[in-house]
């Protein structure tokens, strides 16, 4: 469960799933945008019972998904990590 962007990142290098916190920046939905999560959203930095209780639901069905979320967020996570190096690359070459 996080609302901050640099540990989300470090999430998803190693495939790990989150549940999303909203922040005082788009870049936690974008960045749910670029991992391809199937419906980004975030919940309130200060969940009322009924939120807690849905982050405690999604938190549940990424745990019991066997693993797919987590291969999927690696997956992507490695094709964005290809993709900013030839993007590097480019540029050193000038």
């Amino acid at each position: 469960v996080s609302g901050r962007w640099h540990p989300s990142i470090m999430a998803a290098l190693g495939g790990t799933p989150c549940v999303f916190m909203g922040s005082n920046s788009h870049k936690i939905l974008a960045l749910q945008h670029m991992l391809g999560y199937p419906a980004p959203h975030e919940y309130s930095p200060w969940p009322d019972a009924a939120e807690r209780e849905a982050m405690l639901g999604e938190a549940a069905r990424l745990l019991g998904d066997g693993g797919a979320a987590r291969t999927r967020i690696a997956e992507c996570a490695h094709a964005l990590g290809e993709e900013a190096a030839r993007v590097t690359d480019s540029l050193a070459k000038g």
